[in-house]
C-alpha cells in the first residue's frame, strides 16, 4: 500500500517538475524570439543581416535611443549572425555564430570597455542583458512578451537588412528590404499591400530645361504617385491640368512649385475660373484662395506664372520672376551638366519621387506592389550652387514692355515701360511701380533736383512731367501739369548759378520755363513751329543757352534773358553734342557725316557707301555711324577712332562706355539673334562671350544691363 502511495507521489512530482522544466525552456525561447519581444512599441525594428554594415545601416536608420547607439559601436560584426533593433525603446537581440559561454561572450565585443558579465547576466550603462547559447538580449527596461506574436513574415534573407514597420492597424508589420550597393548607394524595396498606380518619369528631360541652376533644394513628384500621396489633389484644379508631375524648389531661400501641363490647357485660366476670378490677357496673375497642394507652404495668397509648357507657383512674387528669368536666360540644369549631375546623378534615370536637399538624395520607383527606394548613403553632399565666372553670372528682373532703362547704379535703377509704368529695383528686389495717367513721352532722365545727390528720374507723360525719387515720391510742386500744352519731347533739367530749371518743348514750337519747385516761370519765345529734339542747354563765354532743333532749324537762345541769338538751316542733324563753351550738330547727309557749330558753320567729314548714325546716350563719348556691317566711331572734331567689324547686319542699339579703369567699351546688339557683343576700341572683342540680349544695352561699374523678353538683365563684366 506505501509503495503505491509512494510510486503514485513521485510520478505526481516528476510531471510537475517535467511541466515546470518544459514552461521553462518555452518561456526562455521566447524570451530570445524576436516575435515576442517586438511590436507596435517599438514603432520600427532594424533587421541587420549583413552585420559589417551595421555601422552605416543604424546610421541610416535613426535609432532614438543614445546609450544603443554606443553600444552598438562596440560590437564585433564577425561574430554576429544578426541584430533585432528597437528605433523607440531601448531592446537589442543578437544572434551568433558560436555558442556562448563567460568566455566565448566576450569575443561578441571588439571594445569591452563598459561591459559587464556576471554569470548569464550582462550590463552595459542602463543596458541589462542576458545570453543563452547563440543569443544575447539587452534592454532598458522590462518588457511585456507579445501575446499576439508576428508569424510569418517574408523578407529577403539576402538583403543587408531589412525593416519592420508597425502599425496600430494591423498586426503584422510591413516589411523594406535594404540592400547596399557600390558608392554608398542604398536601395529600400518596400512591399504595399495595394498597388500604387504611377508610370516613372524621367524628370530631369520633362524639367531640367526650367530649373534654375542656383536651386538649393529639390522634389520631384510624378503626377499619380501626388495623387497617392495626396488624395486632396483630386480636389485641386492642378490636378486638371498635370502632366508628367510637378517640382518643389528652393531658390534664393524661398520656395516656388514648377508643373508642366497637358497640351490644350491653360492653367491660369483654369485658376480664374475655380477662385471666380475676372480673367485677363496675362501670363501671370496673383490669387487668393486654397492651396493647390498640401505641398505648398499653408498659405491662402500665391502668384502664378505661365511660360511656354511650364508654370510657376509662389507666394512669393521675386521667386517666380527669378525662376522665369533665369529660364529665359538658360541659366538652368539643363545648360550646367556639374550642377545637373548634383541632382540627378547617382539615382535612377525614371523615377516617380526625386528629393535633392542638404545631405538628403533619394528617390522612390513605383513596381505594382512595391516601392523601390534609392538612397545615396552617408551624406549626399551639399547642392549649393558653385561661383560662376564672374562674366557669367546674371541677375533678372521682370519689368513688362520695357522702354528703357535709367541706371543709378548697379544696384539701383528705374525701368519705364511701353504701357507707361515706372518701376524702381534696389538690392535686387523691386522697391515700388506707378502706372503714368498717360503714353510716356521721349526718354526719361536720371536728374538731382536739389544737388544733394539723391537721385529721381524725370518722366514725362502728355500732360504732366514727373519727378520720383527712388521711393515713388514726388517733391512739392511736382508732378508740373501743363495745362493748354503737350509734352512732345522730353523735358531738359538744367542747373545754372546753383538754381534748377526745367526747359519743356510743347506744341507749336513752344518752350516751357520751370524752376525746381515746379513753377512756372515763362514761356521763351522762338522761331520754330515745331521742337523735334529734347533741347540743350550750354554755357557760351560765360552765359547760358538754350538750343531747339526742329524742321531742319536750329535757335540759340540766351536763358537769362530769353532772346533769341541766331537761327540757321541744319538739315537732318540726329545728334547734338556739348562742348566746353559750344555744341555741335551731327549728322549723315547724302551718306557724309556733316556737323555744324553753333554759328551755323559746317564741317563735311568721311563718305560713307551706306551710312546711318545711330543714336546713343552718351553721345560726347563717341559718334556711331554704321555703314553696311562696320560700326565706325568719331569723336567732336570728326577724326575716327575706331572701326569695329560686325559679324552681322542689323543693329537694335549701340553704346560707347568707360570701365573704372579708363577702358573703352562699345556694346553692340546683333538684332536678329538678340545677342550683346563688346568690343575694345582697337576693334577687337573685349570677351569671347556673348550675352542674351534686345532692344537696349547700358552699362554701369562692371554690370551690363540689357533686356530679354519682359526681363531687365544685369550681367557682370567686369
Amino acid at each position: 500500500m506505501f509503495g503505491r502511495v509512494f510510486l503514485g507521489l513521485l510520478t505526481l512530482i516528476s510531471l510537475l517538475w517535467l511541466g515546470y522544466a518544459t514552461y521553462d525552456r518555452v518561456n526562455q525561447g521566447k524570451q530570445f524570439n524576436p516575435e515576442y519581444l517586438f511590436g507596435q512599441e517599438d514603432g520600427e525594428v532594424l533587421i541587420v543581416l549583413n552585420p559589417a554594415n551595421l555601422q552605416l545601416l543604424s546610421e541610416q536608420f535613426g535609432i532614438q535611443h543614445t546609450e544603443m547607439i554606443a553600444f552598438l559601436e562596440q560590437l564585433n560584426p564577425d561574430a554576429i549572425d544578426d541584430l533585432y533593433i528597437s528605433k523607440k525603446r531601448g531592446q537589442v537581440l543578437i544572434t551568433t555564430k558560436e555558442t556562448l559561454d563567460e568566455k566565448t561572450i566576450l569575443t561578441v565585443f571588439s571594445n569591452q570597455s563598459g561591459i559587464r558579465i556576471n554569470d548569464q547576466s550582462l550590463s552595459f550603462g542602463k543596458l541589462n542583458g542576458l545570453f543563452s547559447k547563440h543569443a544575447i538580449y539587452f534592454s532598458t527596461e522590462s518588457i511585456e512578451l507579445n501575446k499576439h506574436p508576428w508569424q510569418g513574415l517574408h523578407y529577403d534573407k539576402n538583403s543587408d537588412a531589412s525593416i519592420l514597420q508597425f502599425s496600430n492597424k494591423q498586426q503584422q508589420p510591413s516589411v523594406t528590404d535594404i540592400y547596399i550597393k557600390e558608392n554608398g548607394i542604398i536601395e529600400y524595396k518596400t512591399a504595399v499591400k495595394q498597388a500604387v498606380f504611377g508610370s516613372k518619369v524621367n524628370d530631369k528631360v520633362v524639367f531640367s530645361a526650367v530649373i534654375p541652376a542656383t536651386v538649393t533644394s529639390y522634389e520631384f513628384y510624378e503626377t499619380d504617385y501626388l495623387r497617392f500621396i495626396d488624395p486632396e489633389l483630386k480636389k485641386s484644379p492642378m490636378n486638371t491640368w498635370l502632366k508628367y508631375g510637378l517640382v518643389r524648389v528652393t531658390v534664393n531661400g524661398q520656395e516656388a512649385i514648377i508643373t508642366d501641363y497637358i497640351e490644350g490647357q491653360e492653367p491660369i485660366q483654369v485658376l480664374y475660373d475655380f477662385y471666380k476670378k475676372e480673367s485677363t490677357d496675362t501670363e501671370s496673375e496673383y490669387f487668393e484662395g486654397e492651396p493647390l497642394t498640401q505641398l505648398m507652404k499653408a498659405t491662402r495668397r500665391f502668384y502664378c506664372y505661365q511660360v511656354d509648357d511650364f508654370v510657376v507657383i509662389s507666394g512669393n512674387r521675386a521667386v517666380c520672376e527669378t525662376i522665369v528669368g533665369d529660364y529665359k536666360l538658360g541659366n538652368t540644369l539643363a545648360q550646367r551638366s556639374d550642377r545637373a549631375n548634383e541632382i540627378y546623378g547617382q539615382l535612377p534615370q525614371k523615377v516617380n519621387q526625386r528629393t535633392v536637399s542638404g545631405t538628403v538624395k533619394q528617390s522612390v520607383s513605383v513596381y505594382d506592389t512595391n516601392l523601390l527606394t534609392t538612397v545615396v548613403g552617408g551624406k549626399a553632399g551639399s547642392i549649393e550652387p558653385t561661383n560662376q565666372a564672374t562674366t557669367g553670372s546674371a541677375t533678372s528682373f521682370v519689368a513688362g514692355n520695357i522702354k528703357d532703362i535709367h541706371i543709378i547704379d548697379e544696384n539701383a535703377f528705374f525701368v519705364t515701360t511701353n504701357d507707361n509704368k515706372v518701376l524702381f529695383f534696389e538690392n535686387d528686389k523691386k522697391k515700388w511701380e506707378q502706372t503714368l495717367d498717360g503714353a510716356i513721352v521721349g526718354d526719361a532722365a536720371i536728374i538731382d533736383i536739389f544737388a544733394n545727390e539723391k537721385y529721381q528720374l524725370l518722366v514725362s507723360s502728355g500732360k504732366k512731367v514727373h519727378v520720383f525719387d527712388i521711393n515713388g515720391n514726388e517733391p512739392g510742386g511736382f508732378p508740373i501739369e501743363l495745362d493748354d500744352q503737350t509734352n512732345v519731347q522730353t523735358p531738359l533739367f538744367y542747373r545754372w548759378k546753383g538754381n534748377g530749371f526745367f526747359a519743356i518743348a510743347g506744341t507749336d514750337g513752344k518752350l516751357l520755363q520751370y524752376d525746381n519747385q515746379g513753377r512756372e516761370l515763362a514761356i521763351v519765345r522762338n522761331q520754330l513751329s515745331e521742337i523735334g529734339q529734347q533741347p540743350v542747354v550750354w554755357v557760351s563765354a560765360g552765359k547760358p543757352f538754350i538750343g531747339l532743333y526742329g524742321n531742319g532749324r536750329f535757335e540759340m537762345i540766351q536763358a537769362d534773358n530769353r532772346r533769341s541769338l541766331r537761327i540757321f538751316d541744319a538739315r537732318e542733324m540726329t545728334t547734338i553734342i556739348k562742348l566746353p563753351n559750344e555744341v555741335k550738330l551731327f549728322g549723315v547727309v547724302n551718306n557724309q557725316l556733316v556737323s555744324y557749330d553753333q554759328r551755323g558753320g559746317i564741317t563735311r567729314y568721311e563718305k560713307f557707301v551706306n551710312a546711318k548714325l545711330l543714336p546713343t546716350i552718351n553721345a560726347d563719348k563717341g559718334i556711331v555711324v554704321k555703314d553696311q556691317q562696320q560700326l565706325k566711331l568719331f569723336n567732336s572734331g570728326g577724326i575716327q577712332w575706331a572701326t569695329l567689324k560686325l559679324p552681322f547686319s542689323d543693329v537694335s542699339d549701340v553704346q560707347v562706355f568707360s570701365t573704372s579703369n579708363g577702358n573703352t567699351i562699345i556694346a553692340v546688339i546683333d538684332a536678329l539673334e538678340n545677342k550683346v557683343y563688346l568690343w575694345k576700341s582697337n576693334g577687337e572683342l573685349y570677351s569671347k562671350q556673348q550675352w542674351d540680349g534686345s532692344k537696349i544695352v547700358r552699362y554701369h561699374n562692371g554690370a551690363l544691363f540689357t533686356v530679354v523678353d519682359n526681363l531687365v538683365v544685369r550681367y557682370s563684366v567686369k
